[in-house]
């Protein structure tokens, strides 16, 4: 290893600097020429010597950051590490190196909070750094000054955290108006010091008194039907750690409607139409799709279509006492002979048409209708029937028997084979054009219903 380095100046002229190994052994050399001293035992003190001096330069320069440039006038340097990592509790020490060779150096630190503080040597020691609100974490400041000028030193102090926090759920939460909503947290602290963990728990900026649980549970929460931040503040007394919520109200969608009558098997779908005898009394039950949810709060309100005689059109009205889920009625023969009922569901601020369904009312247990038909000569004709059948019967024991009705007093003509909701004309003729009518039969009950095909006029 050579023991010489280029000085500033010299570096463009080629000298070397030599240091103290090289005058050593110059003067060995001269010793060997002039005396018969024992050059041995002095080259090794030499050597001693130089060793505890190379150990001595390098323990000055140990832990520095930034190889100071003595050959300047004035510096200052960070001597301890610029950026440390440290637990609350702990101490730590933050060392400034300084020359200046215009006049006496003075030392002013700052906190990271922006005061100053008391100390004024070059060397700052935090006995132990707290956190939370008066945290001693951040970046000090050291100013030091030779008279005539300054330059600022920074230590960076930052907080290696023992608390360990979690938030269940860990993402944005979704809940329906009227939903329980349930957030929490969970702390571990990993520190030595054992400390308690305490809990607060705030909504936006209002803090909500009593709850300083790990958990939050509101039972009506999404009643007010807006959007929420909330906020759990933990803390373990040395540091404390904020974990935030976003709560979004999301549309509550009823799902698919429909009603049941009780002691009927069948589907009642919002849109259909229901027949019943006069005089009969039935039990409806509405349902969604949120009959499932216990916390859904629904309230419920039935409703029908009334002449209103001052404004002279039908409207809906609240039929009296009927706000439960299942509403009990009498047909009425003279007032429902068509009546549309409905149902309403409020949640909260929100309300939902759950559907209509229009009740008409017969004395028969089958009725209906069917088409009537235009046609050219030979051209493809066709009837349908539409058959009604009171509510609870079973539509699939329906019969049918077509029949062509005599001219001048001549008896019906049944068709046989014509068993079916539909009479077929694959190609028309002249004899065809007439009266028809289906007999349709549910049991003992039947009912004709009458269809013309007529012969096409255009």
């Amino acid at each position: 290893m050579e023991y010489f380095e280029w000085s500033r100046d010299e570096k463009k002229k080629g000298k070397r600097r030599c240091l103290p190994k090289q005058i050593a052994v110059m003067f060995l050399c001269l010793c060997m020429l002039v005396t018969s001293v024992d050059v041995t035992a002095i080259a090794a003190e030499l050597d001693s010597a130089l060793k505890e001096n190379l150990r001595q330069e390098v323990e000055a320069y140990k832990g520095r950051w930034m190889t100071p440039d003595v050959e300047q006038p004035f510096g200052a340097y960070a001597l301890s590490a610029p950026s440390v990592y440290k637990l609350a509790g702990k101490s730590v020490e933050m060392k400034v190196y300084a020359w200046s060779d215009q006049g006496e150096l003075t030392y002013t630190w700052y906190h990271p909070r922006g005061y100053e503080l008391e100390e004024t040597g070059d060397t700052l020691k935090i006995p132990s750094l707290t956190a939370g609100e008066d945290s001693d974490f951040g970046t000090y400041k050291c100013i030091v000054k030779d008279g005539t000028s300054k330059k600022t030193i920074k230590f960076s102090v930052q907080l290696t955290s023992m608390l360990n926090v979690s938030a269940l759920p860990s993402e944005d939460v979704n809940r329906y108006p009227g939903e329980p909503l349930n957030l929490s947290v969970s702390a571990k602290d990993y520190s030595i010091q054992e400390k308690e963990i305490t809990y607060q728990w705030y909504q936006g900026k209002k803090k909500l008194e009593g709850e300083t649980g790990s958990t939050l549970t509101m039972a009506n929460a999404g009643k007010e039907g807006n959007t929420a931040v909330y906020r759990c503040i933990v803390s373990n007394g040395l540091e404390t750690v904020t974990k935030t919520f976003e709560v979004y109200t999301r549309y509550l969608n009823i799902g698919d409607v429909y009603v049941t009558e009780e002691g009927d098997d069948s589907l009642l779908n919002s849109g259909s139409t229901i027949y019943y005898k006069p005089r009969s009394r039935h039990t409806w039950t509405v349902h969604t799709d949120l009959d499932d949810l216990d916390w859904a709060d629904l309230n419920y309100q039935w409703q029908k279509e009334a002449y209103n005689r001052e404004n002279g059109c039908w409207e809906r009205v609240d039929i009296e006492g009927a706000t439960e889920k299942s509403y009990t009625f009498t047909v009425d023969e003279e007032n429902d002979s068509f009546l549309a009922l409905y149902c309403r569901i409020f949640i909260g601020q929100e309300t939902y048409d759950a559907g209509m369904w229009r009740i008409f009312v017969h004395d028969k247990d089958v009725s209906g209708y069917a088409t009537s038909f235009e046609s050219r000569l030979r051209m493809p004709a066709v009837f349908f029937v539409h058959p009604h059948i009171t509510q609870g019967l079973d539509r699939t024991e329906l019969t049918y028997q077509w029949y062509k009705k005599g001219k001048d007093g001549a008896a019906d003509i049944k068709l046989e084979g014509e068993t079916k909701d539909t009479l077929v004309f694959s190609s028309v003729r002249e004899e065809d054009y007439g009266s028809y009518y289906c007999r349709v039969s549910l049991g003992e009950t039947s009912y004709d219903l009458s269809a013309e095909l007529y012969r096409y006029q255009h």
